[in-house]
């Protein structure tokens, strides 16, 4: 009883912190929204795992850029910053430094460095006719 009480408590302040966000509405309208917001939570539960699936794919909206900062360039490529950073100063990627500080990377040449090194697969090798392959076993 009593954890249906809190569960039901628990449902309510996420009702009334989702209706503070509304701003001024009719009574009528606010009743309204308070039914389809309970049927919401009754339905799918806690707001909290969605809010923050959300916010984890709003975290990745940078990787649609063009032009990208060093430490998105890392998360995109799914390396260290520092081994950007030693690419850039060997100049093993094109980068950018408009204002001579701040590093960006161009999308396309990311997406070119992550095909470079191929390792082909045996059924690509025998479609095309190569003997030889990449990682090739000597057997």
């Amino acid at each position: 009883m009593a954890s249906e009480f809190i569960e039901t408590m628990q449902k309510l302040e996420e009702t009334a912190r989702l209706l503070s966000k509304m701003g001024p509405v009719s009574l009528d309208e606010a009743v309204s929204r308070i039914r389809t917001i309970s049927d919401f939570i009754n339905r799918y539960g806690d707001m909290g795992p969605i809010l923050e699936h959300l916010k984890e794919i709003e975290s990745k909206f940078f990787m649609l850029k063009e032009m990208m900062t060093l430490d998105e360039a890392a998360e995109y490529l799914g390396a260290s910053k520092s081994l950007l950073y030693k690419m850039t100063a060997s100049r093993g990627i094109t980068h950018y430094k408009p204002n001579g500080r701040v590093v960006y990377i161009d999308r396309k040449d990311l997406d070119e460095l992550l095909r470079t090194n191929p390792v082909y697969s045996k059924k690509s090798i025998g479609a095309s006719g190569y003997s030889s392959y990449h990682g090739a076993d000597s057997r």
